[in-house]
């Protein structure tokens, strides 16, 4: 049960910051980056309580996350998003439980 814990305490720590922020841009500005990171940290939440209830999976992970740009009108948070979500990813896959 502790190591189950510690897992998951591993995944909060993973999604806690959101992806990187830029310099405002003409069409991107800090607002609409707050955006993303509002709906990052709903859909870690989601992920977090998903993992307390079954084994989290690479693939649920990129099918609660991925979806999450076909909001983004601007091409930089897009990639932000998707470089994060890879990020992650590689994390996830790497921490294993005890």
């Amino acid at each position: 049960f502790v190591l189950h814990i510690e897992h998951i305490q591993a995944l909060k720590n993973m999604l806690q910051s959101p992806p990187h922020p830029y310099a405002p841009t003409d069409t991107c500005n800090f607002g609409k980056q707050k955006k993303l990171g509002c709906v990052w940290a709903l859909a870690s939440g989601y992920l977090v309580w998903e993992a307390c209830t079954a084994d989290l999976t690479i693939g649920a992970i990129q099918a609660t996350l991925l979806p999450l740009e076909k909001d983004l009108a601007c091409e930089l948070c897009k990639k932000s998003l998707a470089d994060h979500i890879k990020q992650l990813v590689v994390q996830w896959s790497f921490t294993k439980v005890r």
